[in-house]
């Protein structure tokens, strides 16, 4: 079997191929980048996720195999996982992170400036895309105009990867490491009240990190730290233009805003799955599962999953339970689901505010991508000036 998830036709609308797989094959066998087996459903995701004991974490989580240093925290088993997990948490926990939010008000604001006076836009190229390293930038005390840098190298180690082309992959994921390597050197010789300087000074049960260790988690912040954000957003803001009676619903109630911003993250999947390494033999659904093999758990597929979801395909407003695992599951989840649900909620609220009766700008205004997240590569949409 392939992996159709490549396909143009199903990265726009992956549906329909997530329902093929739970119904016909919910462990498949695929003979793409050099076989891994896929996990569709959503007991059988969970179940995986959580059982580290045979699922693991170590020796990559991407498929394809993304050339980037090894990532502490995400591809890591305990007990090393929890160590480097704790002052993440610290980082990223939602207290902290609600003391941003002017600040990210500020930013999507100031962009949202730039074009509202047309009545039209491409969302994807000039707020999606901007918002996520705009924030990480702020975050870690990153030059505002470097955004440009660090999304350039990560969408081309994604992309490069997708296409096979590890080379090019190679020489994108370099650039980044020398980049984060000068700031992380840069700290260390002038300490700030920042991110990276926290990376840069950071000791761990009394241990100084090693400069690699320093590099590796600012590799993981700043790179998964925008990476999918960017999809979440242009996924919320793709459900909310398709459909105008969604605006009209929460700006009557605003309380449904933040279930609006969870229910985008379950549909779209901004990273669609995660692989995982078995350690010994595994049976799921009467399929045996060699040990040493690569395992991808189909979070896109999960979120879809009718046993869980009472019509998982449309987008509900005030669902009663929204178990989705859009932000992973088990020891590995998110780590940085407090500050994409920040820019995710401040996002709805400025274009809600901001730009009236927002739809897509007719056929073919939204073009979905997939590498090893999914997000949009164009969102021509309209709305009503304000006078």
């Amino acid at each position: 079997m392939r992996f159709e998830m490549r396909d143009p036709g199903v990265a726009q609308e992956p549906g329909p191929y997530y329902a093929s797989l739970r119904e016909q094959c919910p462990v498949a066998h695929i003979d793409d980048y050099g076989g891994f087996y896929l996990l569709s459903t959503y007991e059988n995701v969970c179940a995986a996720a959580k059982n580290t004991t045979v699922f693991s974490s170590t020796g990559g989580v991407t498929i394809p195999k993304q050339p980037m240093p090894p990532l502490v925290c995400i591809e890591q088993d305990e007990p090393e996982h929890s160590r480097y997990r704790r002052p993440l948490q610290q980082w990223l926990s939602p207290r902290r992170m609600a003391k941003l939010e002017d600040s990210v008000r500020g930013i999507v604001d100031g962009l949202i400036d730039t074009f509202v006076h047309r009545g039209e836009a491409d969302l994807a190229r000039e707020l999606c895309e901007p918002v996520p390293p705009l924030v990480m930038a702020l975050l870690m005390g990153l030059p505002d105009s470097d955004w440009h840098i660090f999304r350039d190298q990560m969408s081309r180690i994604v992309g490069h990867s997708a296409a096979e082309d590890p080379e090019a992959a190679t020489v994108a994921t370099n650039e980044f490491v020398d980049y984060l390597a000068a700031q992380l050197e840069d700290r260390a010789a002038s300490p700030r009240d920042d991110l990276m300087t926290d990376i840069a000074t950071l000791e761990i049960e009394g241990v100084p990190l090693t400069f690699a260790e320093q590099i590796s988690m600012a590799f993981l912040l700043l790179g998964a730290g925008h990476e999918t954000t960017v999809g979440g957003i242009g996924g919320l803001l793709y459900y909310l233009a398709r459909d105008p009676s969604i605006a009209e619903q929460l700006k009557a109630n605003p309380s449904l805003i933040p279930g609006a911003a969870e229910e985008a993250v379950r549909l779209m999947a901004p990273l669609p799955g995660l692989a995982r390494n078995t350690l010994a033999e595994a049976t799921v659904d009467d399929v045996t599962i060699p040990a040493g093999s690569k395992v991808l758990l189909l979070w896109g597929s999960a979120n879809r999953d009718p046993a869980e979801f009472e019509n998982p395909e449309e987008f509900m407003l005030g669902r009663d339970s929204n178990r989705h695992v859009g932000f992973g599951q088990g020891i590995h989840r998110c780590v940085g689901a407090p500050l994409a649900r920040l820019e995710l909620k401040v996002v709805l609220e400025q274009v809600l505010a901001r730009m009236p009766n927002l739809r897509l700008a007719g056929e073919g205004a939204a073009i979905a991508r997939f590498g090893t997240s999914r997000s949009y590569q164009k969102l021509l949409a309209r709305w009503d000036t304000m006078s």
